[in-house]
């Protein structure tokens, strides 16, 4: 007949049971909580790869020195940059469509990096975990005027400036025209404080506002000044080749001038190397403002 477990023994077995989970326990959990973390830290660094990404196909996003503009991971999935369902492994739930990356400008001497930021030049894109936002479409911002196609704005040299009209709404379309910030920079890509109509140049004009939620939404009007003056062409006074040539530089001293200092060249058209006859090249001179002139020039092969 098998003899039991005496009380004493049961809990010694108890005991060594108890011992024998204290030091097994603790290096499993934490076995399992950095494996956590390495998921965690390997899904954050692709959304703000993602949002990398997102600002190559975008850099009008890209703010300039100390500005900071914000995305949603929605916008991200609409791009079809990332997986559309990620799983937090440490909360178990699905990183929500408004949760917010900034996108920081902070110069090239900026060193922290962490878990939840991806450094590249001037720019830090970090992951907001705390900052959700309680909606996930951006302000819409309109410009118009008369002056105004496809938000590029033509000036001519001595012309008044009339301001364009902006508005912007939130997602309710509510008006927020009140919360447009105007920033101005000449071709140099300097903050200006007006566009100066009285020399050649361009400029671009950006607008951005923010929503009561933190999100921003941008439009970049590009203003050139200029004239309605076409550039001119000239030839040089020889265009004759012997038969035997087989090659030509057409752009040889060939020339456009503009009253804007700033013309470029392009042509239509080839030489029959080796062939009797007249050949038909045709130059177009654009200058600074967009406008074009032609010319067409004939080179005889003797």
């Amino acid at each position: 007949m098998n003899k039991g477990f005496t009380l004493m023994e049961l809990l010694a077995v108890i005991v060594l049971l108890i011992l024998v989970s204290m030091i097994i326990f603790p290096g499993v959990n934490n076995i399992i909580k950095e494996s956590k973390n390495t998921v965690y830290k390997t899904q954050v660094n692709s959304i703000l790869k993602a949002t990398y990404d997102f600002t190559l196909k975008h850099p009008e996003y890209l703010g300039n020195l100390n500005e900071i503009s914000y995305i949603t991971l929605s916008r991200l999935k609409v791009e079809g940059l990332i997986d559309a369902k990620i799983i937090n492994p440490n909360t178990y739930l699905e990183y929500p469509d408004n949760l917010v990356i900034s996108i920081s400008n902070v110069g090239s001497n900026y060193k922290r990096k962490n878990s939840n930021s991806y450094y590249t030049g001037d720019y830090l894109y970090e992951l907001e975990s705390d900052r959700l936002v309680n909606v996930v479409n951006s302000p819409n911002i309109s410009i118009t005027g008369n002056n105004i196609n496809n938000n590029l704005y033509l000036l001519d040299l001595e012309e008044e400036f009339i301001e364009p009209e902006v508005s912007a709404v939130d997602y309710n379309l509510e008006d927020i025209t009140s919360n447009i910030t105007k920033i101005i920079y000449n071709d140099k890509d300097n903050v200006v404080d007006s566009i100066n109509n009285t020399k050649f140049g361009s400029y671009k004009i950006k607008y951005v506002v923010l929503d009561e939620y933190g999100n921003s939404g941008m439009e970049v009007l590009n203003v050139i000044v200029g004239d309605d003056e076409a550039p001119t062409i000239s030839f040089p006074s020889n265009n004759e080749i012997d038969i035997t040539t087989t090659s030509y530089d057409l752009y040889s001293g060939v020339t456009c001038t503009d009253n804007s200092g700033y013309c470029t060249i392009s042509y239509t058209g080839d030489i029959a190397f080796g062939v009797k006859g007249s050949n038909v090249i045709e130059y177009t001179a654009v200058d600074y403002s967009g406008n074009t002139y032609t010319k067409k020039r004939v080179i005889t092969v003797k």
